[in-house]
């Protein structure tokens, strides 16, 4: 998991230095600006590179040099690219790049704002006017933010928080969808086994349903538990991660929980997990194979995914109506409450209906499981309908 959301962002760093040739063919000064910028570009603004080695090393070309020249260079990764200033750059307003791979974002958006600097200082020296002076002019503001609790104000930005909010779905909905079929493949296993014949003849079938609710779920959480230690690991290494690889700041911050916020979402993701190993329990117990309820698998996991296509009005409006039932209802509270309490602070009487309305939902559908298990054991190898279903949860 931990790979997963931080490969995509590593693997667009690179731990080396990028060879790039220049062919002067601008106008005196162009190429200069160029290759200051292009340094600058490489760390932040007026600064070295985070990593010591990384970054380009320019080397700067007479303009008649033969470009098959460069171009065998390139094959032969003597060169990594190599860049065409023409004597029109700064009418055309283009820049030409020659590189084996040109899909690498990095380079292309280090070059475009490299040039684009070098060709818009020149054109404001042209016009009499001093490029710094009109840089420090045009400097953007930025937007300081902080979140106000009942504790005081708390650190944070809309990027981190979105991304938690994004992490925490994701993960929820991994998770469940993930371990949710171990539960609904034991039940059903068992009842091909005939297993399940003698376990009833003993155990009421609910408390047998709930226990095996329990058990794996109990499995699950376990390995989820060492999959957490694992990422505040790494969050807890987050200088380490910066420095090596240049992973945002922003990125690890949104690694980084409140104890209480932290002890509110394992709340929520163990009611919410029992509740849906309830629902899978449930399905496997009104099916006879893998093949014959795999079909019905995703209507299962189709309450997840709303929260996940209302992400952005969760994140916009945490306290508005739509964050609001989602939150509440059962089935997509899961989901939907970890992106609230990502966004902004939630009423502790929402938090404790919500969990409320989960315990109770869950302990409903497992209360039917039990039911719908005792009731399919005689029907072991037949399809069941809808009705048939119905009709076992009634006399039973």
């Amino acid at each position: 998991v931990v790979a997963i959301l931080l490969l995509p962002t590593v693997g667009e760093s690179s731990d080396r230095q990028r060879r790039l040739a220049v062919v002067d063919r601008a106008p005196a000064g162009v190429a200069d600006i160029f290759a200051e910028a292009l340094a600058q570009e490489a760390g932040a603004p007026g600064e070295a590179p985070a990593v010591a080695g990384t970054g380009y090393a320019v080397e700067r070309v007479a303009p008649d040099t033969p470009l098959d020249s460069l171009n065998a260079r390139v094959l032969t990764e003597a060169l990594d690219a190599y860049v065409i200033l023409e004597a029109d750059i700064l009418t055309s307003g283009q820049v030409a790049l020659r590189a084996r791979n040109i899909t690498n974002r990095t380079v292309l958006r280090d070059v475009r704002v490299a040039a684009t600097a070098a060709v818009q200082a020149h054109r404001l020296g042209a016009a009499g006017l001093d490029p710094a002076s009109i840089s420090r002019l045009m400097d953007p503001v930025a937007v300081s933010t902080a979140r106000i609790t009942e504790t005081g104000e708390e650190g944070g930005d809309a990027r981190s928080t979105f991304f938690a909010a994004y992490v925490l779905a994701f993960l929820m909905y991994f998770v469940i969808a993930m371990y949710g079929h171990s539960v609904m493949r034991s039940v059903i296993q068992e009842k091909v086994t005939r297993i399940s014949e003698i376990l009833v003849s003993t155990v009421r079938a609910v408390r047998l349903m709930a226990g095996k609710i329990i058990g794996v779920s109990a499995a699950a959480l376990l390995q989820i538990g060492i999959w957490a230690a694992l990422v505040v690991g790494v969050a807890s290494q987050s200088g380490t991660l910066h420095e090596r690889f240049g992973v945002p700041q922003s990125t690890l911050e949104a690694f980084r929980l409140d104890p209480g916020i932290g002890a509110i979402l394992l709340a929520l993701f163990v009611v919410g997990f029992l509740l849906y190993a309830a629902l899978f329990a449930a399905l496997g117990a009104a099916m006879s194979s893998e093949q014959e309820a795999q079909p019905f698998q995703m209507v299962l996991l189709l309450p997840l995914i709303v929260p996940l296509l209302f992400l952005g009005a969760i994140t916009n409006e945490p306290d508005g109506s739509i964050a609001t039932f989602l939150g509440q209802f059962p089935l997509t509270a899961p989901v939907a409450l970890p992106m609230r309490l990502a966004a902004a602070p939630v009423p502790w009487t929402q938090i404790a209906l919500s969990l409320a309305g989960m315990l109770l939902a869950g302990s409903v559908i497992a209360w039917i499981a039990g039911k719908i298990y005792r009731a399919g054991i005689l029907a072991t190898g037949k399809k069941a309908s809808l009705s048939e279903i119905v009709r076992w949860i009634r006399a039973a």
